[in-house]
């Protein structure tokens, strides 16, 4: 079984909150202040939602929590997140969500859902996500990061490769049928100057050393041309 950590979990929010603003470690105001596991703020103004996280990866780190009722006050919404059986469902306060971490899969899944809390999000709060964010931005990447752009770039022109290639078994596939159609007309336009059928390589023996013949076939017809020419001058 993978073992469960907060930054794991931390992972795991981001990722299903990745069309929200999302923060970890958010301080409620200037230093010194209480800070909270992480926040997801949803990108709209009706209404306003900013949703608290508490992350609790073990039975005495929410035994021993008193913290949370002024993350509450902060969010619109809150809610503990923890593996299966951390938290008793008899234990999560009324205005408390619950939702359940799986390490095997890092997934999650809302056990009980946080109602809407009228609070008025905290200026301090989305100031220092404003911040935090502001050195996300700006901070040099990683070795770890340029490994994963790395790795995005190579997929991404192997999978072109791969396209490009479909493309051109493609544009063959066409061209042969289109050929085939053209030599069938070419075949009948033979039969009716010369009176017979003929293979292709027939027809390449009928064309005198003097006029050029290649295997493009618009140069055989043109070379047949000038044999039909010359053999109706004689």
């Amino acid at each position: 079984m993978s073992k469960t950590t907060e930054n794991s979990v931390t992972k795991a929010l981001k990722k299903r909150y990745s069309d929200h603003i999302f923060a970890s470690q958010v301080k409620l105001g200037s230093a010194g202040s209480k800070i909270i596991d992480a926040v997801a703020i949803k990108k709209t103004w009706s209404p306003i939602t900013a949703i608290g996280f508490e992350i609790k990866v073990s039975r005495s780190d929410f035994v021993n929590d008193n913290k949370y009722p002024e993350y509450m006050k902060a969010c619109t919404n809150f809610y503990f997140v923890a593996p299966n059986g951390i938290i008793k469902d008899d234990e999560i306060p009324k205005d408390v969500g619950l939702m359940i971490y799986y390490p095997e899969s890092g997934t999650l899944k809302i056990k009980k859902k946080a109602p809407y809390l009228k609070h008025e999000v905290k200026s301090e709060m989305l100031l220092h996500i404003m911040f935090w964010k502001f050195e996300q931005y700006n901070a040099p990447k990683t070795r770890q990061e340029h490994l994963d752009d790395l790795k995005a770039k190579t997929e991404s022109m192997e999978y072109g490769s791969k396209i490009a290639s479909k493309i051109r078994d493609l544009e063959q596939k066409v061209k042969s049928k289109s050929y085939k159609d053209e030599w069938v007309a070419f075949s009948e336009d033979f039969k009716e100057r010369f009176g017979y059928s003929a293979s292709r390589w027939e027809v390449m023996k009928l064309i005198p050393d003097d006029i050029e013949a290649v295997k493009d076939l618009n140069s055989i017809k043109h070379s047949i041309n000038m044999l039909h020419d010359r053999l109706n001058k004689k």
